[in-house]
């Protein structure tokens, strides 16, 4: 009888500590990205070595991470840094930068965004043949940009492989350009 009512207690334990478990599914993902851009904090113009970067949080099914990075390199230029990540080998990886300024004031309530300028570039298998093609990264400086404005990136990053595309997108904060 004691071995039947601990087994009993047991079962009856195990099915009440039993809860179910449910993935987030993308709409989530997108509304907590929404919130956690409307917690940036703005840098100050005395910060001349501030930057900012973004890292892809949800992750797709080729594209591993899509990354910006934005940094103020002093006497009115930008350092830009972007890198895209794939989980498999692929054809081709594409990556298009994005440059804008804020037109409108940084403490208002309603950012107004212009496009400055934008860069692409593009890999293939074929341009580096003794490799795979599952990491790409690019770096370079924006100079004669006017100083005193805020200014962020915005990536597009896109991975081919065979029939398969796939494109994320990514963000940095704004910072000040001294």
């Amino acid at each position: 009888m004691k071995k039947r009512g601990l087994l009993f207690f047991c079962m009856l334990f195990i099915m009440l500590l039993s809860l179910p478990a449910y993935a987030e599914t993308n709409e989530e993902i997108v509304e907590k990205d929404a919130l956690r851009w409307s917690e940036v904090e703005l840098a100050t113009e005395s910060d001349a070595t501030h930057s900012s970067s973004y890292r892809q949080a949800s992750r797709g099914l080729v594209i591993a991470a899509g990354i910006v990075q934005i940094s103020n390199e002093g006497k009115g230029v930008l350092g830009v840094y972007a890198e895209t990540l794939s989980h498999t080998y692929a054809d081709e990886i594409a990556m298009t930068i994005y440059l804008d300024v804020m037109e409108s004031e940084p403490d208002s309530d309603e950012e107004d965004w212009h496009t400055v300028n934008y860069y692409t570039y593009s890999w293939t298998k074929e341009d580096a043949p003794n490799e795979e093609l599952n990491a790409v990264s690019v770096s370079f400086d924006i100079h004669g940009l006017e100083r005193g404005r805020y200014y962020r990136l915005r990536g597009a990053h896109y991975v081919y492989s065979g029939d398969y595309f796939e494109g994320r997108t990514s963000r940095t904060a704004f910072i000040p350009l001294n």
